[in-house]
């Protein structure tokens, strides 16, 4: 019996599959773990949303490489013929998610008051993290949006995040001008044109004066 040997854009598409099965199962056994945390020792010591955003932000990562996969035949023969190819774009969306929730958490995006880099209600709150709290990776990974809605857009945003890089970069390039115009101060800016008919006026009265 002689044996096939099977295209890479079908193992490809095995893999992804594989990939996004192990992605559920994961986000399962941490709802299915967080849960009995909470339910032991209190929803203090549960699992935080970091996670959950992380694995949002890969589960972007795989809808967008299945989306171009669709017209670029030529990365899913690479998918299909090395694991790398495969799990590279996953770990990159999983950590533009986790810059998205930093982003979020620190409230440059929005901030207290609507006074951060973008002023939108589209951004997941933070604000009833407890700010007095020492600063320690168990206590970042922790936290929580301030409500379900909240949670609802941070799982969005991070998904958003992975699947497209732009997302992220297009903001660092914003804080990166928003810091080159502060750095350049007062001689950075430019003097204002007076009005056409100021200048005029001030023509009158030097003529005036002679």
């Amino acid at each position: 019996m002689v044996v096939k040997d099977v295209r890479p854009e079908s193992l490809a598409l095995r893999r992804l599959f594989m990939v996004q099965l192990g992605l559920v199962v994961v986000a399962t056994l941490l709802i299915v773990i967080g849960g009995a945390i909470e339910r032991s020792q209190g929803v203090e010591h549960g699992v935080g949303f970091f996670w959950f955003a992380f694995i949002a932000g890969c589960f972007g990562s795989s809808i967008s490489t299945l989306r171009k996969g669709r017209t670029n035949k030529a990365a899913m023969r690479e998918i299909g013929r090395s694991w790398t190819a495969l799990l590279l774009p996953h770990l990159y969306g999983g950590l533009m998610a986790g810059l998205a929730y930093m982003l979020f958490v620190s409230g440059i995006l929005s901030g207290t008051g609507k006074s951060g880099l973008l002023t939108s209600n589209l951004f997941p709150d933070f604000s009833s993290a407890d700010s007095a709290a020492r600063p320690s990776m168990s206590t970042y990974l922790a936290l929580r949006p301030a409500s379900i809605a909240d949670a609802g857009k941070l799982l969005v945003w991070c998904f958003v995040a992975g699947y497209s890089e732009r997302f992220i970069t297009g903001i660092l390039d914003q804080l990166e001008g928003k810091k080159a115009a502060a750095a350049a101060g007062p001689e950075g800016t430019e003097t204002p044109l007076p009005e056409r008919g100021t200048r005029y006026a001030e023509a009158g009265d030097a003529e005036g004066k002679t």
